[in-house]
């Protein structure tokens, strides 16, 4: 954490993120994840200047506001920064718990390599049925074709045995089981309120000593876009974080040095 500069705080990459309602006791603070790269939080003073009628000068100037920003990537895609990013607080977004999940007749065809991916990777021990496009044929696993439990992306892949009944490139209707993660959905573009929070980092310095800043009310926002892509893979986040000027504290951002 760099203090050279007295305009910003600078945070190097894996300082760890915690936040809580600014109404909630110090022991209250949750984790948000790891930084994925260095961010700085910056800081402006905005003012309010009364001028004479002309010529146009400042004739007096006073501070109206203190603030500060900082655009950071966190290492995760996850239910409690979404929240806070989109106006709602980790509890107002349900989670529906995971499970094992029986499909039916999912189609799949073999390629070329004579392969065929299933949609889910299924659940280890349980029995794979495979059969004909019409339901007529049940095939034999070690006679007409192989499960691959996972590859290297981490599917569940059936290769088809050249002495087998499945013909070259047939579609194929499979029944298996998968485990399902648990699951949570938000609404874009809704009524969201902002909600202020109080927010930790901590950054772990290669002397031992430890370095935390604190923020009493802040704001975090979604930046730029929500990256869809990356979601299902843990994928980074990025935000921007907002600094109020807190009067109870006295400013917007502390700075701790806890020696080893």
């Amino acid at each position: 954490m760099g203090v050279v500069n007295p305009n910003k705080v600078t945070f190097a990459a894996n300082t760890a993120l915690y936040w809580k309602k600014p109404s909630d006791p110090e022991g209250a603070y949750a984790n948000l994840g790891l930084l994925g790269d260095t961010a700085s939080l910056r800081f402006a003073v905005n003012y309010r200047r009364k001028k004479d009628m002309y010529p146009e000068v400042d004739v007096a100037v006073a501070v109206q506001s203190y603030e500060a920003s900082m655009e950071a990537t966190l290492r995760e895609w996850r239910r409690d920064v979404v929240a806070l990013g989109l106006g709602m607080w980790p509890e107002d977004v349900p989670v529906t718990p995971g499970g094992d999940v029986t499909v039916t007749d999912e189609a799949t065809t073999f390629n070329a390599d004579d392969i065929a991916a299933l949609a889910h990777p299924a659940k280890p021990g349980e029995t794979i049925i495979v059969t004909s496009d019409d339901g007529g044929t049940t095939y034999s696993e070690g006679t007409d074709y192989l499960v691959i439990p996972r590859d290297l992306e981490g599917r569940t892949l059936l290769y088809r045995l050249s002495g087998g009944s499945i013909p070259a490139g047939a579609t194929v209707l499979v029944d298996y089981t998968y485990t399902a993660g648990d699951r949570f959905e938000v609404t874009l573009g809704g009524t969201q309120q902002i909600r202020v929070v109080s927010l930790k980092l901590v950054e772990q310095m290669t002397n031992g000593d430890t370095r935390i800043a604190i923020i009493p009310r802040a704001i975090i926002s979604i930046r730029d876009s929500l990256p869809f892509r990356e979601a299902e893979a843990g994928g980074d986040l990025p935000i921007t974080v907002t600094a109020l000027y807190d009067p109870t504290a006295g400013g917007i951002v502390k700075v701790i040095t806890e020696e080893a």
